[in-house]
């Protein structure tokens, strides 16, 4: 925690205090008193970003070419398929989609700038111990409620509530006493995020052994709450993978062997968890519900297949196609169905050679940024991890992004 305190210390106090605040603000996601705190979040992003300008204004920030070519293929080549969407949807959500896009990507712009990527895991991993005390006294001091009118449609009408604040309760995977939740974050699978984040950020610690043990013990503290089987996934296959990458004895070959047959081994038991065989794999029994965006993909006019049904409505495209609301938690089912065959497949694309652009321009270790990489992937197979209008879920591999282009090694405690 002293480091955190440590930037009232510095330069620039004013802005690094409001990226944190941000930062914090930007990830909760509960109720209170029957109103959701994140229908705030635009507002106050466009006053940290007007306050960030000023900074830019007066040279406080140095925007250097690199970074200006990373904004720009993370936000020109979105923003020109939803042009070509808005010339024949008519519709001016598309136009909100790209201000959210913009306002994501220079957000992440200012938190590695002003911050850095490993100050930014470091604030998640004392966000993920506040959250998971702050869940374990609701439960003792607060109460359980029913509001249906709070509930999303696919959710419970479940809160737990204290001192006004209340947080969304789902059904539990170790049976059906149990729940999860994602406590001030919202959705458990969005706590996940920021506890596995945080635990990458370890690479880039000089933090003691014992330390880095009590904090994996509040990481799997954290998953007993949120369940997030995705972010678990994330986090194995990062550091299983780096250390492949990085140990190349025949003793080290030896044991990443080991460890690759014990993590498909915990894979599996992680992905068969349900305890109801209706839900009993990893997608949560959504498999049928991804056959269903799939057939309303295909059945529709060409120009929604090849060019998508606008990006950041396919959840209101499927409601008015098929009657569901459905919880579209596949990055590349839901770019399919946003973007089109043909705009889902050039953005892919680019989004690849985006990661390939800044890897030839970095000094990261490919250690580190290729597992990472591997990690976004494989979330993206539970979780619409694509979506840069969503601040929860791909903040973190933007604001990775851009620390990739402005890592030195001697400015940071990497191990």
């Amino acid at each position: 925690m002293k480091h955190i305190l440590e930037i009232y210390n510095e330069k620039n106090m004013f802005l690094k205090v409001l990226v944190f605040f941000s930062i914090i603000f930007n990830y909760m996601a509960f109720y209170y008193n029957g109103r959701g705190i994140d229908k705030y979040h635009i507002f106050f992003n466009i006053f940290v970003l007007g306050i960030s300008m000023v900074y830019v204004f007066f040279k406080k920030i140095i925007i250097k070419k690199r970074e200006i070519q990373l904004f720009l293929l993370l936000w020109l080549p979105t923003s020109c398929l939803l042009f070509v969407q808005f010339m024949y949807l008519h519709s001016l959500a598309l136009i909100k989609t790209d201000i959210l896009i913009v306002m994501n990507v220079s957000l992440a712009f200012i938190v590695n700038k002003v911050i850095g990527f490993p100050m930014y895991a470091r604030l998640l991993r004392w966000m993920m111990l506040l959250n998971i005390l702050f869940i374990l006294f609701a439960v003792f001091a607060g109460n359980i409620m029913i509001d249906p009118t709070l509930a999303n449609p696919y959710g419970t009408s479940l809160f737990l509530s204290i001192f006004g604040i209340e947080m969304e309760i789902s059904p539990g995977s170790w049976g059906y006493d149990t729940v999860r939740i994602g406590g001030l974050f919202g959705h458990p699978n969005f706590y996940g995020v920021i506890s596995m984040i945080g635990m990458i950020g370890l690479n880039f610690s000089n933090a003691s052994v014992k330390v880095k043990a009590l904090w994996w013990v509040v990481y799997f503290a954290s998953f007993l709450a949120s369940e997030s089987r995705a972010s678990i996934l994330f986090l194995f296959s990062f550091f299983i993978l780096s250390r492949i990458i990085s140990k190349r004895t025949f003793k080290d070959i030896l044991i990443n062997f080991i460890l690759l047959i014990l993590s498909l081994i915990g894979a599996l038991a992680l992905a068969n968890l349900r305890d109801d065989s209706a839900n009993a794999d990893i997608t949560s029994g959504r498999t049928g519900l991804m056959e269903i965006v799939w057939n309303s993909i295909m059945t529709n006019p060409d120009i929604f297949q090849l060019f998508g049904v606008g990006i950041g409505q396919g959840k209101n495209f499927i409601l008015r196609d098929v009657g569901l609301l459905l919880p579209i938690d596949n990055a590349y089912f839901l770019t399919a169905l946003e973007c089109g065959l043909i705009g889902g497949f050039f953005f892919f694309l680019i989004w690849l050679f985006t990661w390939y652009h800044v890897g030839n321009h970095t000094k990261l270790p490919c250690s580190i940024w290729i597992p990472f990489l591997l990690g976004v992937l494989l979330y993206g197979l539970f979780e619409a991890t694509l979506s840069m209008y969503t601040y929860s879920r791909s903040f973190h591999w933007i604001v990775f992004l851009f620390f990739m282009l402005t890592y030195r090694k001697h400015d940071y405690n990497h191990e």
